[in-house]
Parts: C-alpha cells; sequence; structure tokens
C-alpha cells in the first residue's frame, strides 16, 4: 500500500512541477491570447491567478494553442 501512495504522490508532484513551468510562459505570453480582458491587468491579480493556472493547465494549454 505505501509504494501505491509513493507512486500517486509522485503522480501528483510531477502534475504540479510541470504546472509551475506551464505558467511562466503563460503569464508571459498566453494570458492575453486567451483572455484580452487580462491585458494590462496587475501583478497582484496574476498572482491571485497563479494556483488556478497551476491546476489547470492542461486546460489552458488547450485554449491557448486552439487561438
Amino acid at each position: 500500500m505505501k509504494e501505491i501512495i509513493m507512486i500517486v504522490l509522485l503522480i501528483v508532484e510531477i502534475y504540479i512541477m510541470i504546472g509551475v513551468v506551464f505558467s511562466i510562459p503563460f503569464h508571459w505570453k498566453g494570458l492575453a491570447i486567451v483572455d484580452k480582458d487580462t491585458v494590462g491587468s496587475t501583478l497582484l491579480f496574476k498572482i491571485l491567478i497563479t494556483p488556478g493556472i497551476i491546476i489547470f493547465w492542461p486546460h489552458l494549454l488547450y485554449k491557448w494553442k486552439k487561438k
């Protein structure tokens, strides 16, 4: 049972790390492409949405590449 838990935690860690890496270029270029209303948004706004970007990175990547 311990091995299964370790594997699940490793998968979650990898998923979150990919989200963290994805959030950097997404903040830089993708955010304005996916949502035009975010152009000129403040740093505080970007900090607040970062956890959501990390969690929902597959969906946001899909939307970014779709446009």
